[in-house]
Parts: C-alpha cells; structure tokens; sequence
C-alpha cells in the first residue's frame, strides 16, 4: 500500500465526500502523517544496536550488518566476536531488548520507502540472534516473536544461509553433532565455544536426574579447560572424546549394582565417602542400594504414588531405617539427608525407575 501517495491526494478527493466522509479522510491523513514521525525512531533503536556492540570494540560492526565486508573470513570473524560478547548474560539481555525494539518499529514502518534501508541489517541482526541462541542454548533468545513481515525477511535469510531456526538443535549426543558445528564454526576457538556450552546444557538439562554423575562430568568439563588453558584445537579434540564418554555413560562400566541402580548407589557412596577401594564398605552399600531400589520400584507402581502422603511417608520411613542400620557408620551418619536426597532423585527419576 502506498500510504504517502494516498495521504498525498487526499486534499483532490475531498471535493466528492460529504462532511462525515472528509472527517475520516483527515482521521486518516493524521494517522499517516504520524507514521513519519516513528522514522526517527527507527532509525535510534537501530544506531543503539550499533552502539551497544561498538562501545564493546566491534568497530566494524555496522560494515557487518550492512553487509559490506566483502571478505568472507573477516566477515565470519565479526560474527564470532559479537557471538563471544554474548557470553555475559546482562549483555544478552540488553541485546535482545534492543533487538525486539528495533524489530517492532521495523514492523510498523516495513512498507515504507524508509524502512527499506533497514532490511539487510534485520536479516543480519536476526542471524546473530539464531547464532546466540544456539550457541549459549538461551531459549529465550527467539525471534517468534518479532512480526510477520520481519520474521518472514528473517527467515528467507537465515534459510539461504542453511539455519532453519525452527528445528530443533543437534542433540549433543547425535551423531550428527560434530559435522554441525564444524559447518556453523570456522575457527577452533568457536568450535570449542559451541562443544563447551552445548555440554554445560546437556549436564544441566540432566543433573537433576543422575547428580553424582554429572557432577563428575561437570567436573571433568572444568579440568579440560583449566589443563589446556587457550589451547582450543587441543580443547576441541578433548571435547569430542568427552562427548563420546558421555554417550556411553555408566552402560559400560562395571557396576556394582544395576545400570538403573547406579544412580542411588553413587548417590549414597559419594554422600558417605565410600570408594571403591573400602570393598567391604563398596558390598554393604550395593546390597543397601538394592533393597531400597525395589522399594522405590514397588512404591512407583502405586497409581499416583506422589500424591499420596501416607504411601510416601512409610517409604521414607523404609529408606532412613535401611540406610541407619546398614552397619556402615559414613552411611549411618547421612542417613536422614539421605533419605531426602534418594526421595527426592527417586521422584525424578519416576519414569526411568517404571521401565526397569
């Protein structure tokens, strides 16, 4: 619609309407003439996108979202240093207040010969949002909810560029996994960026449900780091046997206890102390995790067994008396944060214990 030709000519129409048409025609005219007045204001929500990087040392930062950096390595260069800010959450989040105001003010205008000027740093922005988003798995970093016409412009970039913003990422565990972050990262430092927090995600995500082991695995996360410093080819090539580890998970390990007890059973011999040199200390505590273990799995099996206190409180009183007599006096100690802790892992690990 060519509403500045229309507000242009309303003053030849006029002569063929009657007084209540020409009101509206002015109601009209006035709303259109104040659509020039949120240029302005464009064009300010989009220099303090500019300013927020430039004032953090990407100096080139507008050549990027204009698309004038005509060599492809510095040009991908750029976008690794603004995706590496994005690292501190209070500059993600100002960055994505800024970004949403831009694009409201964008959608507004989007039919006028001014927001034209305003298209390819959208498309550029909107690619460094998708790229952030992955990177740091911040779901809150999305653009659903930018405006049609916008995301539309969006998304016809950002599909030519092989991201499809729609797809859920690439498990860590996937096969798929290594090919995918090579192919979104040219360097190894954003390699190792990418791997480092799709691991962070991935022990987060699961904590909850296995906390001895991904405690451990956190762990081993930090030590990689630490030992090889800025070394990231080395950090990347450690990363990935990592990965590896962490798709194997306890399945190959020699347990003392089943695959589906392993989490009770390190639960309460990290909690006590106990190792696997103390084999006497090791038995007791895999003959204790067993008992309670069946008993957690009888309790599932009650429908709605969450809900039901009584139900819950004789099978709390059954793992506090297993754990205070079992003999072992580390295990005796913790008996009642213990009861807690294995409640509370039991819980959430309902459908896990269910189909064992």
């Amino acid at each position: 619609i060519d509403y500045y030709g229309i507000a242009a000519n309303l003053e030849e129409a006029l002569a063929i309407f009657n007084e209540d048409d020409k009101k509206e025609l002015f109601e009209l005219d006035k709303y259109f003439r104040n659509i020039d007045k949120e240029i302005p204001v464009l064009e300010s929500r989009y220099l303090r996108i500019v300013h927020l990087f430039t004032d953090y040392g990407v100096n080139e930062f507008e050549n990027f979202v204009q698309q004038k950096i005509e060599n492809k390595k510095d040009d991908w260069d750029i976008a690794e240093q603004c995706i590496a800010l994005a690292v501190d959450l209070r500059f993600r989040a100002q960055f994505d207040t800024n970004v949403k105001s831009f694009f409201d003010s964008l959608d507004l205008l989007y039919n006028t010969a001014a927001a034209r000027d305003y298209y390819i740093p959208a498309m550029r922005i909107g690619f460094l949002v998708t790229r952030i988003r992955e990177r740091y798995k911040d779901k809150t970093m999305d653009l659903k909810w930018a405006g049609a016409k916008v995301r539309k412009l969006i998304d016809k970039y950002l599909i030519s560029l092989g991201i499809d913003y729609k797809v859920p990422p690439t498990n860590l565990l996937s096969d798929d996994f290594p090919s995918i972050v090579s192919k979104s990262n040219k360097s190894a430092k954003a390699k190792a960026s990418e791997m480092e927090h799709a691991i962070r995600y991935h022990i987060k995500v699961n904590m909850e449900k296995d906390p001895a082991l991904y405690t451990k695995f956190s762990e081993r996360l930090q030590r990689i780091i630490d030992v090889h410093k800025e070394n990231w080819e080395k950090i990347v090539e450690e990363f990935e046997k990592f990965r590896e580890e962490m798709k194997t998970g306890r399945k190959l390990q020699n347990n003392p206890v089943s695959e589906h007890e392993m989490p009770f059973f390190d639960m309460i011999a990290s909690t006590a102390g106990i190792c696997e040199e103390n084999t006497d200390e090791y038995k007791a505590v895999s003959g204790v995790t067993r008992d309670i273990y069946i008993r957690i799995k009888e309790f599932v099996a009650i429908p709605n067994c969450w809900k039901k206190h009584n139900e819950r409180k004789i099978l709390e009183s059954y793992i506090y008396d297993t754990l205070n007599y079992c003999k072992v006096e580390s295990v005796e100690t913790h008996s009642l944060r213990l009861t807690s802790d294995i409640i509370s892992l039991a819980e959430k690990r309902d459908t896990e214990v269910r189909n064992s």
